[in-house]
């Protein structure tokens, strides 16, 4: 049989803090639009020149920012769950139900 029906997607430990990683990240990409998107319809017709962000450098800094302590935090959360959690937990986080 060339297809065979699965209930769940079984992933590892390491990929759990990859999609950890990059659901961060996007977060923080939609954020820095939607500030960008605020200034420009919001804040600045409105004559709050003094409150929109400072420009490019402050929203590069932001994302690099996040992508630091977002790349951190996968790391460090996918360390201590090989620390500290049994295998057999491992495993049940692993498996995801697909619904069909």
């Amino acid at each position: 049989m060339a297809y065979e029906r699965r209930e769940y997607i079984k992933i590892n430990l390491p990929m759990i803090g990859f999609l950890a990683l990059v659901t961060s990240v996007a977060i923080a990409a939609y954020w820095e639009i939607g500030e960008f998107l605020w200034d420009i319809y919001i804040t600045i017709p409105n004559g709050f020149q003094r409150f929109a962000q400072e420009g490019l450098v402050d929203t590069m800094s932001d994302l690099i920012w996040n992508n630091l302590s977002s790349t951190f935090a996968a790391v460090i959360s996918v360390y201590v769950a090989k620390k500290k959690i049994s295998k057999k937990e491992i495993k049940k986080l692993s498996k995801f139900k697909v619904k069909t």
